[in-house]
C-alpha cells in the first residue's frame, strides 16, 4: 500500500502518465490497462511522487489555502477579515465577511 491516494481516470490514450497537481495524484492510463500495471506504475514512481508532494507542501501558499491571504497579481498579501467595509491598506486586503472570497486554487 502507498503512503498517498491516487485517482485513476482512463481514455483512449496509449501512455501511462503521472500527475501531481494541488497536493492530488493523478494516473491517466490506457482504457485496456490492467489495475495491476497501473499499480506496478505507480509503485516505480513512488520516490518521484512522495518528492512532489513535499514539494507542494512547501510552496508557501499554505496561508492562500487557510484563508490567511490572497493571490493578488502572483504576490501572496494577507487578508483580515472583520473589517468595517472592504478595503486595501498597505498591501494588506481588509473584508468584512469571509464569505466574500472564494476558496484559493492554488
Amino acid at each position: 500500500m502507498f503512503k498517498f491516494r491516487y485517482s485513476v481516470l482512463r481514455s483512449d490514450r496509449k501512455t501511462l502518465v503521472i500527475s501531481v497537481a494541488d497536493g492530488c495524484v493523478t494516473v491517466r492510463a490506457p482504457l485496456g490497462m490492467a489495475d495491476s500495471a497501473i499499480e506496478r506504475f505507480v509503485g516505480e514512481k513512488e520516490a518521484w511522487i512522495l518528492r512532489k508532494l513535499r514539494e507542494q507542501e512547501r510552496s508557501g501558499f499554505e496561508e492562500v489555502v487557510a484563508g490567511r491571504a490572497l493571490l493578488d497579481g502572483g504576490v501572496q498579501r494577507p487578508v483580515v477579515f472583520g473589517a468595517e467595509r472592504n478595503e486595501e491598506r498597505d498591501g494588506t486586503f481588509f473584508l468584512n465577511k469571509r464569505g466574500e472570497i472564494r476558496p484559493a486554487l492554488v
